[in-house]
C-alpha cells in the first residue's frame, strides 16, 4: 500500500526538479484540465520511535519455597499485581517512589510510612495518612496481611517489606525468573524482566539510518522531529489512526500503546502517512504538472492567451497517483505539462 503512496511523490521530485534556463516559455507543452479534489490526500512520513529501558524486578528478603508463580510472559504488572506465592504468602507489586527497606510498625514516621499509607489507601485498606503509622495504618496492615495469606494476621504488629516487590512503573512482562518448588530467590536476584516500553514517537521526513548497536536495556536519547503535520491532517500507521500531540510533531501519549502494538520491541522507525480530507480549493494535477524550480519555488504553469503563466501552489499530498495542491486555481484551468528534458521555472 505504501508503495503507491510514496512512488508518486518520488516521481514528482524526479520529474519536476529542473534547472532554470533563460527560456521561460518552453515549446510544445501538453495541456490537462485540472480537477477539484474529491478524495483524501496523503503524504508519506516516518515515525521515529524511542523506547524506555527495560525494568528489572528483584527479590526483597524472601525465605522459603516458591509455591506458585502468578504472572507470566506477556502479562501486565501494575501496582498491586500478584507476582508469586512464597511460603503461603502472596507477594504483590508495589509502585512506590523507592523500595521499602524496613519493617514498619506503630508510631514509626517517615517517607516510607507515607508510601505505606498511600499503598494501603489505593487498595481499599484503612490508613492513617501522612508520614505517621497510626491505628488505622495498623488495621490496614492486618487486613492486607490477611488477604495475602500471612499466618496470624490478626495479631500482626508490623508491615513486612518482603510482602511486596518494588515496581518502578507498570508494564508488560518479558521474562520470569521464578521456578515452582525451588527456594525463593536471594535478596537482589532478578525475579521479573519487563519489556521496554514505547516512550515517544516523533514525525520524521524519512526513516533514520538503522542503529544496530542500540542497547535494548538502556533508554534511548530523545529524538528531534523533522516533520510537521498541518491542522486537520490525520496520522495513520499500519492501518491505525493515531492521535497527534498538540505540537503536531509527536504522537499523543494516549496513542503510544496502540502504536507499540504494531511493531516489535526496539523498532526504531515505522512508515506512516498524513491524510487530509478534500476541501474546496484543493486540486488534483498529474505529477509532471507540478514544478519545483532551481530556487525552490513550487508552481504550475497555466494555459494563457500567449504561452503559459505561472501560479504558485502548495503540495498537499497525493491521491490516486496524482498530486493534490492548493492555490489560486479554477475548474476550467489547463495545466501545462512539459517534456522532462525541458527546463521550466516559476517566474
Amino acid at each position: 500500500m505504501l508503495v503507491w503512496l510514496i512512488a508518486p511523490l518520488a516521481l514528482f521530485l524526479l520529474l519536476s526538479m529542473r534547472t532554470a534556463s533563460t527560456s521561460v516559455e518552453p515549446p510544445r507543452p501538453v495541456y490537462v484540465t485540472i480537477e477539484a479534489a474529491t478524495d483524501s490526500a496523503t503524504r508519506p512520513v516516518a515515525l521515529g520511535l524511542r523506547w524506555s529501558a527495560s525494568s528489572i524486578l528483584v527479590a526483597p528478603g524472601w525465605t522459603g519455597i516458591v509455591q506458585e508463580v502468578l504472572v507470566g510472559s506477556g502479562g501486565e504488572i501494575a501496582d498491586g499485581s500478584a507476582i508469586a506465592r512464597i511460603d503461603g504468602v502472596v507477594r504483590k507489586a508495589a509502585t512506590t517512589p523507592f523500595p521499602f527497606n524496613r519493617a514498619l510498625s506503630s508510631d514509626d514516621t517517615g517517607a516510607d510510612v507515607s508510601m505505606l499509607n498511600t499503598f494501603l489507601s489505593a487498595h481499599g485498606y484503612h490508613a492513617t495518612g501522612g508520614e505517621r503509622f497510626g491505628w488505622d495504618t495498623l488495621m490496614g496492615v492486618r487486613a492486607y496481611a490477611n488477604d495475602i495469606g500471612v499466618p496470624g494476621s490478626d495479631t500482626v504488629t508490623a508491615f513486612d517489606p518482603s510482602w511486596v516487590v518494588f515496581l518502578p512503573s507498570p508494564g508488560t512482562v518479558h521474562k520470569i525468573d521464578l521456578t515452582i518448588g525451588a527456594p525463593a530467590p536471594s535478596p537482589g536476584d532478578e525475579v521479573v524482566t519487563m519489556k521496554s516500553s514505547l516512550a515517544e514517537a516523533v514525525l520524521l521526513e524519512s526513516a533514520p539510518p538503522s542503529n544496530d548497536e542500540a542497547d535494548e536495556d538502556e533508554a534511548a536519547p530523545p529524538m528531534e522531529p523533522t516533520a510537521l503535520a498541518a491542522e486537520g491532517e490525520q496520522l495513520i500507521a499500519g492501518g491505525e489512526t493515531l492521535t497527534l500531540a498538540e505540537d503536531l510533531q509527536r504522537v499523543s501519549p494516549d496513542s503510544l500503546s496502540a502504536l507499540a502494538a504494531l511493531v516489535t520491541d526496539g523498532t526504531q522507525s515505522i512508515p506512516a502517512v498524513l491524510r487530509t480530507e478534500a476541501v474546496p480549493g484543493q486540486w488534483v494535477i498529474p505529477v509532471p504538472g507540478v514544478i519545483v524550480d532551481r530556487d525552490g519555488a513550487t508552481c504550475v504553469r497555466l494555459k494563457a492567451e500567449e504561452g503559459t503563466r505561472p501560479v504558485s501552489v502548495s503540495v498537499i499530498g497525493t491521491a490516486d497517483g496524482r498530486v493534490v495542491v492548493s492555490g489560486d486555481l479554477e475548474d476550467a484551468d489547463d495545466v501545462a505539462i512539459f517534456p522532462t528534458s525541458v527546463a521550466v521555472s516559476c517566474e
